[in-house]
């Protein structure tokens, strides 16, 4: 099983419309989205799309909206 929900996890850092994260993933979980809650409405920010090791840390990435929305508009 691949789905999960990971409370509390956070968006580190964004570089080259990746989003880098911590939320908890599994072998499978590229696609599954990062949703996050704004002012009490929720939104998909990303896509997840693996994970990348980072000055010897292992970060997870994902792929913003925007750039998703930009592939889209263009095709």
């Amino acid at each position: 099983m691949t789905a999960g929900v990971h409370l509390e996890c956070s968006i580190l850092r964004r570089q080259d419309n990746l989003l880098y994260h911590n939320c908890d993933t599994n072998h499978g979980a590229s696609g599954g989205a990062i949703i996050g809650n704004i002012n009490g409405k929720y939104y998909i920010f990303a896509l997840h799309s693996g994970s990348n090791e980072v000055n010897g840390l292992l970060l997870n990435r994902a792929v913003e909206m925007s750039r998703l929305d930009e592939w889209l508009q263009g095709n």
